[in-house]
């Protein structure tokens, strides 16, 4: 994904779809890592990156 789609702009959608459309994405998606640290890992999975109020440890699972 190159950039941040519109629909995760609160200010362009209002906060509840902003909120609603990143977890819709989080429960979805495949996320693969390649990376050399486990700490980045935990990074990613602990951070709101989009000030959304939303974690991706909340929604993703193993499989």
């Amino acid at each position: 994904m190159l950039g941040r789609p519109r629909y995760l702009f609160a200010a362009y959608v209002g906060r509840d779809v902003a909120t609603e459309a990143l977890q819709k994405y989080y429960k979805e998606v495949t996320i693969k890592f390649k990376l050399d640290s486990t700490a980045s890992i935990w990074g990613f999975l602990h951070q709101d990156v989009f000030a959304l109020g939303v974690v991706p440890r909340t929604f993703v699972r193993r499989f």
